[in-house]
């Protein structure tokens, strides 16, 4: 094969590799566009997801808040009749002992 053959040969394989990579390139670039978009589609869902979860989340922390100052209510209350009762058995006692000495 003569030089000029050889020369035209390889140009020729040259730009069929170039054209074959290119169009690889222009295949894989429209697989990553779409690869993208489906990541862009799930990343919106777990943000909303994320969304909601938080919501939940503040709503959970609201009533448990709101469960713990309705205890400390009711604890207080039971104090105060703890104390009431307290109060309410020494007059009885000493009421007993006043009765007794009669």
């Amino acid at each position: 094969m003569d030089k000029e053959t050889e020369n035209l040969l390889d140009t020729i394989a040259q730009k069929a590799a170039s054209e074959a990579v290119a169009k690889v390139r222009e295949f894989h670039h429209d697989d990553l566009k779409v690869v993208g978009e489906r990541i862009d589609i799930g990343l919106a869902k777990v943000e909303r997801e994320l969304q909601e979860t938080n919501t939940r989340l503040d709503r959970v922390e609201n009533a448990l808040a709101t469960l713990l100052q309705e205890f400390k209510l009711h604890q207080e209350k039971q104090r105060q009749l703890e104390a009431q009762i307290a109060e309410l058995t020494e007059r009885v006692t000493v009421l007993e002992k006043q009765l007794s000495h009669r």
